[in-house]
């Protein structure tokens, strides 16, 4: 009725079976030889505080009959959105653990708190956006932080136009410059190391494939690739030249 698969058999003769809800959603996967299941359940549709998506899978004990069965639940916003996740303690008796995540106004990730077992406080990681909805501040539980400066890229050293850069500042204060390009790859990464700039530059032919990447040493790796996107050749400082073919 769904036009959805109901069997499968592999090469190995291992035949699995699907079944599907009322809305046509995957309700369950089953393997008749191994006993090996995927349940998938949508608890309290339409209740924005607790409806949630939650798989079980049997533990590897081999109990059946919900006895034994490791699960994840994930509670999701009216947009779709993850916001908790809740699996198995280590024991049926104790307690659970939840990993959580909180949104802005704008749909950004406003914070996100460590896995922790259900009661004990959250541990968060709070991130700060630009008027562009790009990543500027990083603040971690223990108050360190790394920031993201985004501005016009002036790195030269390759004919790839740049359309920006992006230096991250991490908790440690060393800096990282990554200049992009108008196609938004990666054009080159310069690391400030003991004061030091040192550049990795990377280029791509007019379709954006990777063909050219020169590390701080000056060793190089070119790339090379059929009309079709398949790689033909790499030449790696570490490794030589490899070669490919296609039937």
């Amino acid at each position: 009725m769904c036009g959805l698969p109901a069997t499968k058999t592999d090469p190995n003769g291992l035949v699995k079976t699907f079944t599907y809800d009322a809305f046509c959603r995957p309700y369950q996967v089953s393997q008749s030889v191994t006993g090996a299941y995927a349940k998938t359940r949508f608890e309290n549709e339409g209740n924005p505080a607790t409806q949630a998506l939650v798989k079980y899978t049997p533990l590897p004990n081999g109990a059946s009959g919900g006895a034994g069965e490791d699960f994840t639940r994930s509670f999701y916003d009216g947009l779709g959105r993850v916001y908790r996740v809740e699996t198995p303690g280590e024991t049926a008796a104790s307690a659970r653990r939840i990993a959580e995540t909180d949104y802005d106004l704008r749909g950004n990730v406003l914070r996100t708190a460590f896995p922790r077992f259900v009661g004990e406080t959250a541990q968060w990681t709070t991130n700060s956006y630009d008027w562009a909805d790009r990543l500027t501040k990083t603040i971690n539980p223990d108050a360190s932080q790394r920031s993201y400066l985004h501005d016009i890229a002036t790195a030269t050293g390759t004919p790839t136009p740049r359309l920006y850069g992006v230096t991250l500042t991490d908790e440690l204060g060393h800096l990282t410059r990554t200049p992009s390009t108008t196609r938004g790859d990666i054009a080159g990464i310069i690391r400030d190391v003991g004061g030091l700039n040192l550049p990795e530059s990377r280029s791509y032919d007019l379709l954006g494939r990777l063909i050219g990447v020169t590390d701080p040493g000056g060793s190089t790796w070119t790339y090379t690739y059929d009309m079709l996107g398949n790689r033909l050749s790499a030449s790696d400082a570490d490794l030589g030249t490899w070669t490919y073919v296609y039937d």
